[in-house]
């Protein structure tokens, strides 16, 4: 299993009850930190840019507050193949983690940073998603849209945790 990134509001309740979950808990360095770096010096670096896994953080937050475990990447339409980033399907509940739109990178000319948008900010990805969440409306999903700060201040897990209760 991946590291997850825990926020520190979850943590201090973990902590405060005994509890602190056997998951290993990474730092990560975020796209706008390297982003402010010359991109000459991240590439002499051997720095890597990955995208992080902010649905993985999220299903290793909702494991360490006691939820059950989602299932990554559920295709919940027949024909279209659509998918969504958690699912509890017995509940009929799901979160989509929308971070393109705040990634960015740097920029090779002067090393600073450089927004890369996402598919969700287009106008083309904006209809594709609203179809998309109507389509599993229809089909009685209730989806939980989120964003990476979402993740890390512990606003999603809450969320979900009260989705979840119903």
């Amino acid at each position: 299993m991946g590291r997850v990134h825990l926020p520190d509001t979850i943590r201090r309740k973990l902590e405060a009850e005994g509890r602190l979950p056997a998951l290993p808990v990474e730092e990560r360095v975020t796209a706008s930190a390297l982003a402010q770096l010359r991109l000459g010096r991240v590439l002499r670096a051997g720095i890597t840019v990955t995208r992080p896994d902010w649905p993985g953080a999220l299903a290793g937050q909702c494991r360490a507050v006691g939820l059950p475990d989602p299932v990554r990447e559920h295709v919940f339409h027949p024909v279209r193949r659509w998918r969504f980033d958690l699912a509890w399907v017995g509940e009929l509940v799901a979160c989509e983690v929308d971070g393109g739109g705040f990634m960015v990178r740097p920029c090779p000319h002067c090393g600073g940073p450089v927004r890369m948008g996402g598919r969700h900010s287009t106008g083309k990805g904006l209809r594709e998603d609203c179809a998309k969440l109507s389509e599993a409306a229809g089909l009685g999903w209730r989806v939980l849209r989120v964003t990476p700060d979402q993740v890390k201040d512990g606003h999603a897990v809450a969320w979900l945790t009260r989705a979840l209760a119903v």
